[in-house]
């Protein structure tokens, strides 16, 4: 079982992410931040973002100690059930990446789909968002409905569970 919980920006630690020098952890007005856990063990965080139906799904990061057990593979799967109660109408989830980022490259190709990815020059994004975007980055997305009905028995085995505090 996944819990995931809701944490303010200013209870988020850090000193954590420190270890990826492609993170970069920003206060937005409208931004809601998430830590999950599997078994009482912190496994990783996220942001997610939302505006006129489309969620960004941002900031994910699994911690250093629980790398290399697919986690990566796993952190959008645990983001779309809060996305889905926690936002009126999400019709589509993107994410951007940085395109040196070939761990990340390989695992978006894989839940999204190639035909998914789309390589952004500017900012704000096609969505509106600003990403603080430095050099062309790979813009995945897809819709909502897509990515649960897609990866449905991945989710239903995770059993996700949002905290609300």
């Amino acid at each position: 079982m996944i819990k995931v919980y809701p944490i303010p920006f200013d209870k988020i630690n850090v000193k954590k992410y420190r270890d990826n020098s492609n993170i970069d952890i920003f206060y937005e007005k409208d931004s809601k931040y998430f830590e999950f856990f599997s078994n009482k063990t912190p496994i990783g965080f996220f942001r997610l973002r939302y505006k006129n139906g489309v969620v960004n799904h941002g900031n994910a990061f699994v911690y250093e100690n629980q790398r290399g057990k697919g986690w990566g593979n796993k952190i959008l799967f645990v983001s779309l059930i809060p996305i889905k109660e926690i936002f009126s109408d999400p019709k589509i989830v993107y994410l951007q990446i940085h395109k040196h980022g070939e761990q990340n490259i390989y695992i978006n190709d894989k839940l999204f789909g190639i035909e998914n990815r789309y390589t952004e020059t500017v900012e704000p994004n096609r969505f509106g968002f600003k990403e603080k975007l430095t050099i062309p980055e790979y813009l995945y997305y897809d819709t909502i409905d897509s990515l649960l009905s897609r990866n449905k028995k991945r989710i239903a085995e995770l059993e996700v569970i949002l905290i609300r505090r």
